[in-house]
């Protein structure tokens, strides 16, 4: 079976100040044709064209929370059915960073009514800590709405969820001249497809991104071509253990706009 690999198309733009880099429609055709020809068909994107479904490519979309209240029924649905009107129904949704200011249980109920009316076919996860993740699974569960599809990996194991890597360089740190020969994915997408416990076999991926055309062949060759060999596979762990963030606040984290406990388990405390 072949890896999980997910072609990011968030460099395929006419809009350089978007992050464009792919401007036009026959450079998106071309990538599109090179990397169907080695057999992936899932790409995920914040919105495209391409006549993705018509190719047999599977794709995923999100809405990050611009502003407080991005996320609340209106506002998540309007944006919601933008990304339809350019894309399609059939489509993996990704919930792209938690909105502090909308209670979680807000915009699963909306997520849930969105699905239930087929408007996308699976929800996914995006920026979320661990214990967020955790809150949404048990969430959905005892509404029995939908099911979420991925997320961080020790959480993922114990849900039975999928986990999909992406930024696999790290802001260029696992893309210096040690890691020649391993294209764009950098030594890092090398490490999780063939060294990291991450399946890309059976369910979990990582999302592969190019800013060149000539970026895509050497990245998937590299990826398919094997594991690292010994000075590149030290030097990604030692740049891990560099770079760990364990104990740092996390990017999308407190503080709310909302009161937590009161949402979560009534009007407050016990006096």
């Amino acid at each position: 079976m072949a890896a999980r690999i997910i072609l990011g198309l968030m460099t395929f733009s006419p809009d350089v100040n978007a992050g464009g880099r792919l401007l036009s429609v026959s450079d998106l055709t071309t990538a599109l044709d090179k990397f169907s020809a080695r057999g992936y068909t899932e790409l995920n994107t914040a919105r495209t064209q391409g006549g993705w479904k018509e190719r047999g490519f599977t794709i995923g979309t999100k809405v990050f929370p611009q502003y407080a209240g991005a996320h609340g029924p209106e506002t998540l649905t309007a944006a919601f059915k933008t990304s339809l009107t350019e894309l399609g129904t059939d489509c993996i949704f990704y919930h792209h960073a938690p909105d502090r200011y909308t209670p979680f249980t807000t915009t699963l109920s909306t997520l849930n009514n969105l699905h239930r009316a087929g408007k996308f076919r699976r929800l996914g996860l995006s920026n979320f800590s661990a214990f967020k993740l955790a809150e949404i699974v048990t969430t959905c569960h005892a509404n029995n709405w939908i099911r979420i599809e991925s997320g961080l990996l020790p959480a993922c194991r114990r849900y039975g969820i999928d986990f999909i890597a992406y930024s696999t360089i790290v802001a260029s740190l696992l893309s210096g001249p040690v890691f020649q020969g391993v294209g764009l994915c950098g030594g890092g997408g090398v490490w999780l497809v063939h060294h990291s416990r991450i399946d890309v076999s059976r369910w979990d991926g990582i999302i592969l991104g190019v800013s060149k055309l000539g970026q895509l062949e050497g990245s998937m060759d590299a990826l398919e071509r094997g594991q690292l060999d010994g000075e590149m596979l030290e030097e990604v762990e030692r740049v891990g253990r560099t770079a760990r963030v364990d104990d740092r606040p996390f990017r999308y984290g407190e503080p709310y706009g909302y009161e937590t406990a009161e949402v979560l388990f009534g009007e407050g405390e016990d006096e």
